[in-house]
């Protein structure tokens, strides 16, 4: 038998095609190619009955390609839509944000807190993020003023995974949530917000960037006088119920301003009970304005997103690699490793996967970070 350029070619038997594409595949001169590259070398060579369809089935599910190769499509979760809070600060989210610039005073981190409900944003400065700087800050300054919430979201960091703070959430009875590891969308609202807030800061301080700490509060009260995207309205006004004054405003409030905010319900006099009874219809408009526009965003975001999704979803049982993140050892390192075996399925999006190679022996990981496994003989 001859190939088209006049030179010999053996036909071997199917029960040595697997020896045979080690050798031109995963042997150290074989170079672990891609399926088209190595049918051309084998066929310069040797020939079997359906070739071409076993090497591509074979580099499938070859462990050293699998766990180098960038995947061709990547796996993405439908967006997650979750449960959205029932009022101003009954969940909220928490970030660290630095080391930055060394301020004045030895301040290099910002601890952000903001509001799911209101998309108010809370920061402060601090000069380091450990456990207990978090939780002081949380009781002394948010639910102290705000009250507790119902849920916290944060990140596995162990600024809120240390004994302090998980200490404090257990007796002030809050359902702390940990964000996937690796995954800042997990944190959407607070990641946002932290991006937000540098790119203010950067602006306002270009010229001074250890001065950023004198910008963090004029900041901060832009951010608060912006409607959002989502709510339709400023951050402020989901709070109090009325636009936020800033330098331009003659008036605090205009009966034209509250005409629109609360559906043309005017004020009937000045005294104390009127007004009280009027600021808090104002305010449960405002909250159902807030959670209706935001509901109408969040189903909107979803039908866009998902049309663009490679949605695979998994079952206890089956075998993933896992997404090699941080400082590796060697740029040569596996990006996957793995296979390893799911344990426990939280949702289509989350998982819980056997590492026993890590120093956890379990883990949670979403979806995206996820690659499925083609068993086989490669």
């Amino acid at each position: 038998m001859y190939s088209k350029h006049d030179i010999s070619t053996v036909c071997i038997p199917t029960d040595c095609a697997d020896a045979i594409f080690r050798l031109y595949h995963s042997h150290p001169t074989g170079g672990h190619f891609r399926p088209s590259k190595t049918i051309t070398k084998l066929l310069r060579s040797v020939w079997w009955p359906g070739l071409s369809h076993d090497v591509h089935e074979r580099c499938k599910t070859c462990l050293v390609c699998f766990q180098h190769n960038p995947p061709r499509s990547t796996n993405r979760a439908l967006l997650q839509s979750a449960p959205y809070p029932s009022g101003p600060w009954t969940n909220i989210q928490i970030d660290f944000i630095g080391p930055s610039f060394t301020a004045a005073g030895g301040y290099k981190y910002c601890l952000v807190i903001i509001d799911k409900f209101t998309k108010w944003i809370e920061a402060f400065l601090t000069k380091n993020n450990t456990a207990l700087t978090a939780a002081r800050i949380l009781l002394r300054e948010v639910i102290c003023r705000w009250g507790i919430p119902g849920i916290l979201d944060s990140d596995q960091g162990s600024h809120f995974t240390g004994k302090v703070f998980t200490k404090l959430m257990e007796l002030l009875e809050i359902d702390h949530k940990l964000h996937v590891s690796y995954h800042p969308q997990s944190s959407g609202v607070v990641e946002r917000s932290n991006r937000t807030l540098k790119v203010w800061l950067s602006k306002f301080c270009a010229d001074h960037p250890t001065q950023w700490m004198k910008g963090l509060p004029l900041c901060l009260m832009a951010i608060r006088s912006i409607p959002h995207a989502t709510t339709g309205i400023s951050p402020y006004q989901a709070m109090t119920g009325h636009l936020m004054r800033l330098p331009g405003c003659t008036v605090v409030m205009t009966e034209q301003a509250l005409e629109q905010l609360e559906g043309n319900v005017k004020l009937q006099g000045t005294a104390e009970e009127t007004w009280v009874k009027e600021m808090l219809k104002i305010i449960q408009e405002t909250s159902r304005f807030v959670a209706s526009n935001t509901g109408k965003a969040k189903q909107s975001m979803k039908q866009q997103f998902d049309t663009t999704v490679n949605h695979v979803e998994y079952e206890i049982g089956d075998e993933v690699m896992v997404r090699v993140y941080g400082k590796k050892e060697s740029p040569f390192a596996p990006r996957w490793k793995g296979p390893f075996e799911i344990l426990e399925k939280a949702s289509p999006a989350v998982y819980l996967i056997a590492t026993p190679l890590s120093s956890k022996l379990t883990k949670w990981y979403h979806v995206n970070q996820l690659k499925t496994v083609k068993k086989g003989k490669g």
